[in-house]
């Protein structure tokens, strides 16, 4: 009977021993599925911001990529008004609009707020008792966790990405860093944005200038000499028509 007991105890403890490792094999492997298929989504993202997708498109698929990756209950992109006066909900998915009044303030002692001023990643892990913020607006919406980070182009600041769950959650220098790339590619599209429509002034403003000068004016290409236009003083002043 003791050797019955003393293999029983044995077998049981190898077999829960095995099952442990299992689990843990299972959970590895999980994890690396689950982060080869983020990876994959933010590629894909960033060949859709090469090809010149429509940046609130992009925006949101930003923001559902977030919620599909980590797993999260609710992610927005606040976009950062004009006069940095307020960040208002640009696209957001999982927590319903309350019109205006969900434009939230720029100050430290709110949670984007803080992201914002700091332009460092933010993790909480438990927003009812962090004493540093006071956010009824996410509070009022169960948040519970929550990680954010700053959207910061080249010259400016366009935002805030923020991913939030409504149970405790432990997020990681890995889901940091994927929140980071994902804000990263939306400020490059944002910075491309700007620097077409600053191009697309500027040419309007030369091409009105060319156009409405009375003093001759042609381009020229310098390799063969080829006139590619004129405007209408170089008409008048040569005699030539435009096709000539």
């Amino acid at each position: 009977l003791a050797n019955i007991a003393f293999f029983a105890i044995l077998i049981f403890r190898v077999a829960r021993s095995l099952d442990r490792a299992d689990r843990h094999r299972t959970s590895a492997e999980e994890l690396l599925q689950l982060r080869a298929r983020q990876w994959a989504g933010v590629a894909e993202l960033g060949q859709r911001a090469l090809s010149g997708v429509e940046l609130p498109t992009l925006i949101e698929d930003g923001v559902r990529l977030v919620v599909n990756s980590l797993l999260v209950e609710w992610s927005e992109l606040l976009e950062l008004r004009s006069d940095g006066s307020a960040l208002v909900p640009k696209i957001r998915l999982g927590l319903e609009s309350e019109s205006g009044r969900d434009a939230c303030r720029t100050d430290a002692a709110t949670l984007p707020g803080s992201v914002l001023a700091s332009t460092q990643p933010t993790i909480v892990d438990d927003l009812t008792h962090d004493p540093r913020f006071h956010d009824p607006r996410l509070q009022a919406r169960g948040v519970v966790s929550a990680v954010l980070v700053a959207v910061r182009g080249a010259t400016r600041a366009y935002g805030v990405l923020a991913a939030y769950s409504a149970r405790h959650r432990a997020f990681t220098d890995e889901d940091v860093h994927l929140l980071q790339t994902v804000a990263s590619i939306l400020a490059a599209a944002h910075d491309r944005k700007q620097v077409e429509r600053a191009l697309r002034l500027s040419e309007e403003k030369f091409s009105g200038l060319f156009r409405s000068s009375p003093d001759a004016i042609a381009v020229i290409r310098l390799a063969d000499g080829r006139i590619l236009e004129v405007n209408q003083g170089f008409l008048q002043m040569t005699g030539f028509s435009r096709d000539e």
